[in-house]
């Protein structure tokens, strides 16, 4: 099932004021038929954004590509692209 109507989840999760994580994944599992699972995202540490940042712009192929980018006006147009040219900067190539 890709969709549940409104009454159904109103039904559902009855006159909560609030609607609990377990609540969503009772939904999705049993109602849709989906598996679930969840993890909180990790958040970096103000020290790890420096460390990230600081490896970013030390690699010279990232450089390079922002800029040739900014010479080009050569702007990445999707996230795919975006990932591949940090996996070639990653990998060396």
């Amino acid at each position: 099932m890709e969709y549940i109507s409104r009454d159904q989840f109103d039904d559902i999760v009855q006159d909560k004021q609030s609607i609990k994580v377990a609540d969503l994944v009772y939904v999705l599992e049993e109602k849709m038929g989906y598996a679930v699972t969840l993890e909180k995202k990790t958040q970096l540490t103000e020290m790890q954004r420096k460390r990230m940042t600081d490896l970013i712009f030390s690699n010279e192929d990232i450089l390079s590509q922002l800029r040739k980018a900014a010479q080009d006006q050569d702007y990445i147009e999707n996230d795919e692209e975006a990932f591949e040219i940090i996996r070639r900067s990653r990998d060396g190539k």
